[in-house]
């Protein structure tokens, strides 16, 4: 084990709000840890190892300059789902735009800005160990489910079975990201298929499957301006 690094006072306080609102076990499950050693981290009883940094790091894609520093600069971008105060949590919105249509180009790249949204109706909706961002959609081959200009939350830690059972996900395909209904196949290959019927579906065989298919996070939300009424 390396020597502690100099870390500047209430890397306790930090490492709570990156746990967020989950409980201590389920996010050390998630990172791999033991309940016990990772609660001497927080409570300070014990000091902070370079290899649990990076540990953070690889997992959950933290800010380890606001982690180590304590830098307000970057505290809203710790982690998605970081918690501000008791009842609310930041998400990153990223300047992407994920085509549902015939395939938009990837414009930006990075979070341009963080969403603030309710903690509570976040967990009711988000799948247990959820990694959030958010995104906008463009196009209409996801219509009446997704439409141009929605708003979606996509899960970065879905599990490998979920291509399995089915799903609508963020995808790139050769430059295009996408937002699609996905299913893995039995014999490997993957099928794309969009919910307007004006648009047809499209199969990735297996071999070409693991080069040509980058899956980015699984849609559970998605919500825009009301339809159908008129202003």
């Amino acid at each position: 084990m390396s020597k502690p690094l100099k870390i500047a006072p209430g890397i306790g306080e930090r490492l709570v709000k990156v746990r967020g609102t989950k409980k201590r076990e389920e996010f050390c499950q998630e990172i791999g840890m033991k309940p016990v050693t990772y609660g001497t981290y927080e409570t300070g009883a014990r000091k902070v190892p370079i290899e649990f940094l990076v540990l953070l790091r690889d997992k959950l894609e933290i800010d380890l300059n606001w982690l180590v520093t304590g830098d307000s600069a970057t505290d809203a971008a710790a982690r998605s789902g970081a918690r501000l105060g008791e009842n609310l949590v930041s998400i990153p919105r990223y300047a992407v735009q994920a085509a549902a249509g015939s395939g938009a180009l990837v414009q930006e790249e990075g979070a341009e800005n963080f969403l603030v949204v309710s903690a509570a109706w976040l967990a009711a909706l988000a799948p247990a160990g959820a990694r959030v961002a958010a995104l906008e959609a463009a196009g209409d081959s996801m219509y009446p489910t997704i439409t141009d200009g929605d708003l979606i939350f996509i899960n970065l830690n879905f599990q490998k079975r979920e291509l399995s059972n089915g799903g609508i996900f963020v995808i790139t395909v050769s430059d295009r990201t996408m937002v699609k209904r996905l299913q893995v196949m039995r014999n490997g290959d993957i099928k794309i298929t969009s919910d307007n019927p004006h648009y047809e579906p499209e199969n990735i065989p297996a071999e070409e499957a693991q080069e040509s298919i980058i899956v980015h996070g699984k849609v559970f939300w998605a919500g825009g301006l009301l339809r159908g009424i008129k202003a």
